[in-house]
């Protein structure tokens, strides 16, 4: 009887194990599909992005720099910074602070630049709504603010839908932050009105970075 115990106590065991083993088996095979379909979608990611022109996260460095002047009037907003070309920089490129959006160079001389602030009524940005799947261009109001424009039809936003660069211009980087969206929340989501509540506030802005594209 004690033999016929440990005999079945062996078989038990030995089929627990059996059964483990399995699971483990399958879910490794689980993982590499995983693994094999995201590989898929990142290569079709990344072929799409050379037909367009986008370039990836990584293939840019930022500059650090000091504003030394605003050079602003009515409805424009333009700070001058103390790098130019003597440090790569060149016009379109990316003004952050702290990975968030904050405008783009108009102008370059040797050692100094101007940068066109977002707020600026003539800045103009492609961006992206992750949260809703739609791309839209924001456009500077010249009052401290950005508006969205070129939205397709029937698209509705909640509060603090993100915003971010779509890096379709191929030249600023994709992903950066720029705001979110603030409604106000009538329950009836065809008359909701929105405003963006861009990342940053003017006041706060002393020192910047400039992204290029590495060589």
């Amino acid at each position: 009887l004690v033999s016929d115990l440990g005999s079945s106590a062996r078989h038990y065991f030995n089929f627990n194990i059996v059964l483990e083993n399995k699971k483990l088996k399958d879910e490794v095979e689980q993982l590499n599909a995983e693994k094999r379909e995201l590989q898929f979608f990142k290569n079709e990611n990344d072929n799409l992005k050379r037909v367009l022109g986008i370039k990836n996260r990584d293939d840019y460095v930022s500059v650090h720099t000091k504003i030394i002047h605003e050079d602003t009037n009515e409805f424009a907003k333009n700070l001058i910074l103390t790098i130019g070309s003597n440090e790569g920089v060149q016009l379109g490129q990316a003004m952050v602070r702290n990975n968030v959006y904050l405008g783009k160079i108009s102008e370059v001389n040797l050692f100094s630049s101007k940068a066109m602030v977002i707020t600026d009524l003539n800045s103009r940005v492609p961006v992206v709504i992750p949260s809703r799947g739609v791309n839209a261009i924001l456009k500077g109001n010249g009052l401290g603010g950005a508006q969205l424009l070129f939205l397709p039809q029937n698209v509705f936003f909640e509060n603090n839908d993100q915003i971010y660069t779509s890096g379709s211009d191929g030249i600023i980087k994709e992903g950066l932050y720029v705001g979110k969206i603030i409604t106000d929340n009538k329950k009836d989501i065809k008359k909701r009105k929105y405003s963006v509540d861009l990342g940053f506030k003017e006041h706060q802005l002393n020192y910047v970075s400039v992204l290029k594209v590495k060589k």
